[in-house]
């Protein structure tokens, strides 16, 4: 599905196809790999509170293995786009970027889901550089983030479709932090916090 919403996204680029692949990266890819001995999960049963089987190094060497190893090559794939001097930041993942064509360096730092926020560091190899940086406009928004500038608070440029614009001339060592305010749901299924879903199971 995500090579799907991958090829979705090229065609006709849109934040839905961005928000899904977000909530499948966290929730689904992220947590198809045991965190401690690092073993594959057979499936995802999406049965609520079900349990889930990882494979052992000596006993359990399924085909799934195979290709949940081949999963978590996707953590870089979709978090950056460009198009002429467009800079597109699809997800928010700590990550660096060599953007050989406008000469620029994008280093991007975050605890994300764990913190509201994350920081950009720009780094043209001439100064005053000028290209739009579009940073996505997430489904899970509440509001206009903050944008901080080399500690100033800096407003928006302009919105376009499903991302926030700041088209300028950059200087060399910049630091972007746009701050989040995401939106709380919770139903009788599931809590949702930004794009993290939390599984209940209901009690008799």
């Amino acid at each position: 599905m995500l090579r799907l919403t991958k090829m979705l996204h090229q065609t006709d680029p849109k934040g839905k196809y961005l928000d899904y692949y977000e909530r499948s990266l966290y929730n689904h890819i992220l947590s198809s790999q045991h965190p401690e001995n690092g073993g594959f999960v057979y499936f995802t049963q999406i049965r609520p509170g079900h349990y889930r089987v990882y494979s052992q190094p000596h006993t359990s060497m399924w085909c799934c293995v195979g290709s949940g190893m081949e999963n978590h090559s996707k953590y870089g794939e979709m978090i950056y786009a460009y198009q002429g001097n467009h800079l597109y930041i699809n997800l928010f993942i700590p990550s660096r970027l060599n953007w050989r064509d406008q000469e620029v360096e994008i280093v991007q730092e975050n605890n994300f889901p764990e913190q509201a926020s994350t920081t950009l560091h720009i780094h043209p190899k001439k100064n005053g550089k000028k290209f739009a940086l579009h940073v996505r406009k997430p489904a899970w928004l509440s509001e206009k983030p903050s944008i901080r500038i080399n500690g100033k608070i800096y407003k928006i440029d302009r919105i376009e479709g499903d991302f926030f614009t700041i088209d300028r001339e950059w200087k060399k060592v910049i630091k972007s932090l746009f701050s989040f305010l995401w939106v709380y749901i919770q139903n009788s299924y599931q809590i949702k916090v930004n794009t993290i879903v939390y599984s209940m199971v209901q009690l008799y």
